[in-house]
């Protein structure tokens, strides 16, 4: 009775429609989700959840992946009723290297077995039963000015030791340029089912520097690490397992160009793609396209059934943004590899996270940037990109491609602009 009462309480919050958009942040500040916006008394607090995401892509394709340290229900206010997240730190961790599919881990250690602060980006996380542990903080000497942080860990995979600071400098300022500049922060009030569930997506450094090793502990074998990549910031209370989002990432080290796409499935506030490069005459541009501007849309041609994530996935993007200034064409292909270049994070420990995956991707990606009333050629790349779809499992213990598009194709897309 008393799980049935909190879903009661939580429906009886109703709908929100109400958009705002979050604030540039101090990197190496606190967890969000331990500030005083986040409260026990809320209902939704069960559902509060953080993340810190980093990509890690070796250009030499040596080793690609992410790491993710999340805190979930900090407050434990799932523990006497409806544990909807596994409360406490938790360790996403997901690689490939060369001729191997895509692997992707997901560890709990649970509040008793967590440390987080309150007052800087710090958490600390170790498994008593196995040699599993993991740490983010910053870097000795960073600053807010000056930032760098540590990620230190162990998985059953991988070990890793590592250092992330800001790439791509001359981009940073420009986040700042308007409220709803290219990689500034976005919150939606329009996620989810509940009124009071909200989300902000943050990509704090949309290119960074990656340094140090990661430990195929399998084999042994030393990969040393000086590679591209990604860093997001994301919190809020969001019932993620009733809803989801699409996301892709990439950067191109010679063209110096950065981009990030972002589509909530129940939100119109959090859909746009980023762009962020050089134009003719070398001055940096940065740009962000929206839909509900009818700058933007994408289009997934390929569908296959994923039997470990029991649900239809996307295999290739098709996006076309124009804003009439400048024209922006991608393919996003998961496909094109011998190997499998996707894998899925699951975890059965609540039943919130029981029923949904975040499939981690590590496609390429082909682009071009173009004059839009000419045509003219800005810049093009291409490359390793990275990325997420993230849902609900299905029913269905197998489906056929075409089963998958049809139900899928029609629905997670948006029409291109003229």
């Amino acid at each position: 009775m008393k799980k049935l009462a909190v879903l009661l309480g939580l429906l009886s919050c109703g709908l929100a429609t109400n958009v705002a958009f979050a604030e540039v942040r101090d990197p190496l500040g606190p967890w969000e989700v331990l500030g005083p916006d986040y409260q026990a008394s809320d209902p939704l607090d069960l559902s509060s959840y953080e993340w810190e995401y980093f990509t890690i892509q070796n250009e030499d394709d040596s080793f690609v992946g992410i790491i993710g340290y999340v805190l979930a229900d900090p407050r434990g206010s799932g523990s006497s009723g409806v544990a909807l997240v596994p409360a406490g730190g938790n360790i996403a961790v997901a690689g490939m290297r060369p001729g191997q599919s895509a692997s992707a881990e997901f560890l709990t250690f649970g509040l008793a077995n967590t440390f987080a602060s309150s007052t800087e980006k710090v958490m600390y996380v170790d498994d008593p039963g196995s040699d599993h542990f993991a740490n983010i903080e910053p870097a000795p000497g960073a600053t807010s000015a000056d930032p760098a942080l540590v990620l230190t860990g162990r998985s059953a995979d991988y070990e890793w030791d590592l250092v992330v600071t800001p790439d791509f400098e001359e981009y940073l300022p420009l986040k700042e340029a308007s409220p709803d500049a290219a990689f500034s922060a976005v919150r939606g009030d329009d996620v989810g089912l509940l009124a009071g569930e909200h989300w902000t997506v943050d990509a704090v450094w949309p290119r960074t520097h990656v340094s140090g090793t990661m430990v195929e502990r399998a084999s042994g074998t030393v990969i040393p690490i000086d590679a591209k990549g990604y860093r997001e910031n994301s919190f809020g209370r969001y019932l993620l397992s009733l809803d989801g989002w699409d996301f892709a990432v990439f950067s191109d080290t010679d063209k110096r160009v950065q981009t990030m796409f972002q589509t909530y499935h129940r939100s119109t506030t959090i859909d746009y793609f980023d762009i962020a490069f050089p134009d003719e005459n070398g001055q940096a541009q940065n740009v962000r396209f929206r839909p509900s501007r009818g700058e933007l849309g994408w289009f997934h041609p390929n569908w296959t059934f994923d039997g470990r994530a029991k649900q239809c996935v996307p295999e290739k993007t098709w996006m076309i943004a124009d804003n009439g200034e400048y024209r922006v064409e991608l393919s996003v292909d998961m496909g094109a590899s011998s190997s499998v270049p996707y894998a899925p994070f699951l975890d059965d420990s609540t039943i919130g996270t029981a029923v949904f995956f975040i499939m981690e991707q590590f496609p390429t990606l082909n682009g071009v940037v173009r004059r839009a009333d000419t045509g003219q050629v800005v810049t093009t790349f291409a490359g390793r990109a990275g990325g997420e779809f993230a849902f609900h499992k299905s029913l269905f213990s197998k489906r056929s491609d075409l089963g998958c598009w049809l139900s899928f194709a029609p629905v997670y897309q948006h029409a291109f602009p003229n």
